[in-house]
């Protein structure tokens, strides 16, 4: 299991800025299932400048090569099912089979855009000019924020972190302060190949300006 009382940053378990954390409830009862660090200002730069510097290297991969690495990751995700069920039922209060449901939905995402990463094909456009062509090409653009809602806290992770990766850029994910602790084992493993991830969280998802994403790195 992680070390939820750290975040995930640049292939490091970090403690946030101050050593803050916050209190994850089980909502069936009230009591407190975890504690997990709350991130701030200072943590946000870290965890975007480490995303910036992992892009670099994660956009020229070949789709082949991410697509490779997603599928690894989503057989990572197929072991541990049973345990990332476990804890969506702890932080969400789902039932355990429809957790355990909910994160084999979730791990398929990884799969399918495995697949359609190698299909981001450019195209060309008839033009109403003889003398010119217009051609689209298809390119990873840079890091991308995800902030997740807490009712479906495997799927929604890597709804979002699948075609991102996919797609050849790193992301910044701000999974949901009720439930944080689906995003961090499932998110952070620093067992994913080819992959460094980083993952943040915070108690106040969007107060105080920006607040605290969480963040993953990949390289």
């Amino acid at each position: 299991m992680a070390d939820l009382e750290r975040m995930y940053i640049d292939g490091e378990w970090v403690h946030a800025d101050g050593g803050a954390t916050f209190d994850v409830k089980n909502p069936a009862d009230g009591s407190i299932v975890a504690k997990v660090a709350n991130g701030a200002g200072p943590d946000i730069q870290r965890a975007v400048g480490a995303a910036h510097a992992a892009f670099r290297e994660w956009s020229v991969l070949a789709p082949k090569d991410r697509g490779s690495i997603l599928l690894k990751i989503q057989e990572l995700m197929q072991e541990r099912r049973d345990e990332l069920a476990r804890l969506v039922t702890l932080e969400n209060g789902k039932p355990y089979e429809e957790a355990k449901k909910e994160v084999q939905f979730s791990l398929g995402y990884f799969g399918w855009f495995a697949e359609e990463a190698r299909r981001m094909s450019g195209e060309w456009i008839p033009s109403p000019q003889p003398s010119k062509r217009y051609w689209v090409l298809r390119q990873p653009i840079g890091p991308v924020a995800a902030v997740t809602p807490w009712n479906f806290p495997a799927t929604m992770v890597t709804r979002k972190i699948a075609p991102a990766l996919a797609a050849g850029c790193t992301v910044v994910l701000k999974p949901a302060s009720a439930t944080p602790l689906t995003a961090l084992p499932s998110r952070a493993s620093p067992r994913w190949p080819g992959c460094r991830a980083a993952c943040s969280t915070c108690s106040r998802p969007i107060a105080r300006g920006w607040s605290a994403p969480s963040c993953s790195r990949t390289r």
